[in-house]
């Protein structure tokens, strides 16, 4: 998990995010990988997850972890006071209504230039998108890239890039073909199965 998640870490450096001033703060964050591995670099961070045993088991490792709803804990956070907010396979678990407050909290506590880390399952991926998402019945609806980056601009975030990744590599895609359907199909089946959406505060 700790190298999936490392490809976050210039976007948090080049915010100026994790500093006392302007920490990370890692909403649902689970068993706290991600934080580990700003901590392990030197920077600032804390987290909120929903779940007693996982926030507990972060406190335990010497995290700074609040056990808390992560929307009820935004609403409790000092306007630009957060230098860069992530949320690592959280916003696929809200209704779309929540998710909208969430971007709106998200956006006020962030410092002028934080950043906003949003990785979700990718349904381009059809594999993802029919089938593997389901796994969790916590899931709420998929999310497809091209309209929650027209959200988060909508929302006022700027500069909203989609960053796709964790393409399968445990089966070989199709070769050999005349034509360029097996190709198409082959993105769509072997192509990202997850994609973070990243966004700035302007």
């Amino acid at each position: 998990i700790k190298q999936r998640v490392e490809v976050y870490l210039p976007y948090v450096r080049e915010a100026g995010a994790g500093t006392i001033e302007a920490p990370v703060l890692d909403i649902g964050c689970g068993r706290g990988e991600w934080l580990e591995l700003l901590n392990d670099n030197g920077l600032a961070a804390s987290g909120v997850d929903l779940n007693r045993i996982s926030a507990a088991h972060c406190r335990e490792r010497g995290l700074v972890v609040a056990e808390a709803d992560g929307l009820d804990y935004l609403r409790g956070v000092e306007t630009a006071s957060i230098g860069a907010l992530t949320a690592i396979h959280v916003i696929e678990h809200l209704p779309f209504r929540q998710l909208m407050s969430l971007l709106d909290e998200v956006l006020r506590v962030l410092k002028p230039a934080g950043v906003a880390i949003f990785e979700t399952p990718n349904p381009e991926n059809l594999i993802v998108g029919a089938c593997n998402f389901w796994y969790d019945p916590t899931h709420q609806q998929p999310l497809p890239p091209e309209p929650m980056r027209f959200i988060l601009d909508n929302r006022g975030f700027a500069r909203v890039e989609i960053l796709r990744l964790h393409p399968r590599t445990d089966m070989p895609p199709p070769t050999g073909a005349s034509n360029e359907l097996p190709a198409v199909v082959a993105e769509r089946l072997y192509g990202p199965q997850d994609y973070t959406l990243i966004g700035y505060k302007p």
